[in-house]
């Protein structure tokens, strides 16, 4: 190597050493800790979608459509982003969900969506978690937030009658899911900890291919599910019930 590429290589090396100083200071300024990336994160911000565009979507069907553009540009090809949506019942979108982008990284274009639904995406081991809006921070504050010492409250006078017995809970906190017919889906209702983009466990429906309007899917196969209208399509894929 020449005497001018050795130099070049120790003014690289000599840049490379005061950048990471100067980060280590600027982190040590504001007592903020360098945000860690995961693998995926780092994926999807490297995934450049050349366009993404649809108007007027309902939220599932617009993660459906980021679905659908991973699989077609993210290699290898067919590769999947996995979804973990935990919403509550009522969520509905804040703005209406509407995207005209060019050549934007996925991870950002996901972002502009987040921002009109009033969601936030966080990446969680191999899946994308949806959350409402504001969920982070105010997970953090509360981790660091100082708990008072307890006091010691005043005995309260014994009530007597129907007032003096112990409350009683409204509901289990599920929700009841029914089919486009009407009919109550039982394995969809109740308490899910991990639902797939149709609202079914994941354990259920882990490769989201159960419609949004079966009744039993472990009865697609035979035609025997009881659907009004269902869209699992199963027997034309050629998979059987998860």
């Amino acid at each position: 190597m020449s005497r001018a590429g050795k130099y070049a290589a120790k003014l690289r090396r000599s840049l490379r050493l005061a950048a990471c100083l100067l980060l280590a200071l600027a982190s040590a300024s504001t007592g903020e800790t360098p945000a860690i990336k995961s693998p995926l994160q780092r994926r999807l911000e490297a995934l450049i979608l050349p366009e993404v565009k649809f108007r007027d979507s309902d939220f599932i069907g617009a993660l459906a459509y980021f679905q659908q553009k991973a699989r077609q540009h993210q290699p290898p090809a067919g590769a999947q982003v996995l979804f973990n949506v935990d919403l509550p019942a009522s969520f509905r979108p804040r703005y209406e969900l509407t995207l005209d982008l060019r050549a934007v990284p996925f991870w950002e274009a996901l972002h502009f969506l987040g921002e009109q639904a009033g969601v936030e995406f966080s990446t969680e081991g191999d899946v994308v978690a949806v959350r409402p809006l504001g969920f982070a921070s105010a997970a953090q504050a509360g981790a660091h937030k100082e708990k008072p010492a307890p006091s010691t409250p005043a005995p309260a006078k014994g009530l007597t009658g129907p007032l003096g017995k112990p409350a009683e809970p409204a509901s289990n906190g599920g929700s009841t899911y029914r089919s486009i017919g009407g009919v109550i889906q039982p394995e969809k209702s109740g308490n899910v900890p991990r639902r797939s983009l149709s609202g079914w466990s994941t354990d259920r429906d882990r490769a989201n291919r159960v419609g949004v309007n079966c009744i039993r899917p472990d009865k697609c196969l035979e035609n025997d599910c009881g659907c009004y209208f269902c869209c699992c399509h199963t027997a034309k894929l050629g998979v059987k019930a998860p």
